[in-house]
């Protein structure tokens, strides 16, 4: 029969066995637990975190702005925005036109001011990126692969008369119906939009 000593001995090493197995256990299923910082070092562990985290942020959104290509229009709020050339705000996409220039966006609610503005700041494409909106499907198209309607019997915001067309058949569809011309982006600009804009 075993004696008192030697079953005490026996608990007591179970009880560090067992001791040791839940240590172990909790690191495992917890291993945060083991790097827990001191309560004396909470603040700084946590600033730094913040840190790490505002960093991170910081690094996401300029990988992101480098990855958009800079010459791309950016959306118009409509109701919103204001016209760059004569400071109406743009109620009517149908009308609109943007140009990009150093990164920075100038939104217009006609393609007239678009051209009046680029004609007063000396822009074209070699220093600039023009875009305007497809009359029929109010989505982006660029400048010079767009095709224009210029005709007095077309009302726009500012009375210009020009509106654009990315299908080619549309336009002269349009220009047949309002006794207007088919133009092209270049020869727009043979045209003293500032003149017309005053008038």
């Amino acid at each position: 029969m075993m004696n008192k000593g030697f079953k005490n001995t026996l608990s007591l090493r179970a009880s560090a066995k067992q001791s040791l197995i839940f240590r172990l256990l909790r690191h495992q299923v917890y291993p945060e637990e083991s790097r827990r910082v001191p309560r004396n070092d909470n603040l700084r562990y946590i600033s730094s975190k913040i840190r790490i985290g505002f960093s991170t942020v910081i690094l996401l959104s300029l990988f992101t702005i480098g990855c958009q290509p800079d010459n791309s229009p950016i959306p118009i709020d409509k109701g919103l925005d204001m016209c760059q050339y004569c400071r109406m705000t743009i109620t009517d996409l149908h009308y609109a036109g943007e140009i990009i220039e150093r990164k920075k966006a100038h939104k217009f609610d006609d393609i007239g001011c678009m051209l009046a503005y680029a004609q007063t700041n000396n822009l074209d494409t070699k220093n600039a990126s023009f875009w305007v909106m497809d009359f029929d499907s109010l989505s982006w198209v660029k400048a010079d692969g767009a095709n224009y309607v210029l005709s007095s019997e077309i009302k726009t915001p500012m009375s210009h008369g020009v509106i654009a067309f990315k299908d080619p058949f549309k336009a002269n569809d349009t220009a047949d119906k309002t006794k207007g011309e088919v133009m092209q982006f270049q020869s727009l600009f043979n045209i003293d939009w500032k003149a017309r804009h005053a008038h």
